[in-house]
């Protein structure tokens, strides 16, 4: 009887530790469960944050390409400018005024003060041949 004692004893306190032992084991359950809860959230914010990240490079490659292309319209303008500039130039560098006439006061179509005194304006052409406007009275 006295072994038998010993026997439910024994069960008792081995039972007792397995209450024991679940107990830890569900503290641990329920540890785990909270990191998982925390990973979960950080995952869903790093989410939230690489999502506005993308949102961000998306409109950063929309202005970097309107860019772009406004700076090669201007491009473009400045080079149809250039050109305009150097045709304008090879133009007008075959006129020049002869020394006789004061700069600026010959403009084309209308009489100069040389005309008002001489009859007519001179205008030489690069190669020195002059040329005589006709007088208009």
């Amino acid at each position: 009887m006295e072994q038998s004692t010993a026997s439910v004893v024994q069960g008792g306190e081995l039972a007792e530790d397995a209450g024991q032992a679940l107990v830890r084991f569900e503290r641990v359950v329920e540890d785990l469960a909270k990191l998982v809860c925390g990973i979960s959230q950080s995952s869903r914010g790093q989410m939230a944050q690489a999502y506005s990240v993308a949102r961000t490079m998306n409109e950063f490659q929309r202005n970097t390409t309107e860019a772009r292309a406004g700076t090669q319209e201007a491009a473009g303008v400045i080079g149809d400018s250039t050109q305009l500039a150097a045709d304008l130039r090879t133009s007008v560098s075959k006129f020049r005024l002869t020394d006789s006439d004061p700069i600026g006061s010959t403009v084309i179509g209308l009489p100069s003060a040389a005309e008002a005194v001489d009859g007519g304006a001179r205008v030489s052409a690069i190669d020195g041949d002059q040329v005589q406007a006709p007088h208009t009275a």
